[in-house]
């Protein structure tokens, strides 16, 4: 960055060209999709099957696969994030054990 800041030798040329692939990201963001794993965290199966679909297309492999493969798969998967979910214990599983909760501690305090 100072080397690009020597080359400018103007604020305003250098906040323009540091701006740019801010810029750019912004544009790009309609082209790109969602992730099918967040799509499937928010229970949008459909939509996280259509971006599944067409990751297989780009890559070629469409023909080796089933739609109702797809579907069923995405169905397990969100069976069993729902069933982690419940096991979720929460931050205070961090202090249960002596040994744990002394490392958690630690780790905070150095980090």
């Amino acid at each position: 960055m100072p080397f690009l800041a020597w080359l400018c030798g103007n604020w305003y040329v250098l906040g323009l060209i540091t701006t740019a692939p801010g810029l750019l990201l912004v544009l790009y963001y309609k082209m790109v999709p969602e992730s099918p794993r967040w799509l499937l965290s928010k229970n949008r199966l459909d939509e996280a099957e259509k971006v599944l679909l067409k990751i297989a297309e780009t890559n070629g492999t469409l023909n080796n696969l089933k739609k109702t493969e797809i579907s069923e798969y995405l169905l397990r998967l969100r069976n069993k994030a729902e069933e982690s979910d419940k096991n979720y214990k929460g931050v205070w599983t961090l202090f249960t054990r002596k040994r744990v909760a002394r490392n958690t501690i630690l780790v905070s305090l150095v980090w």
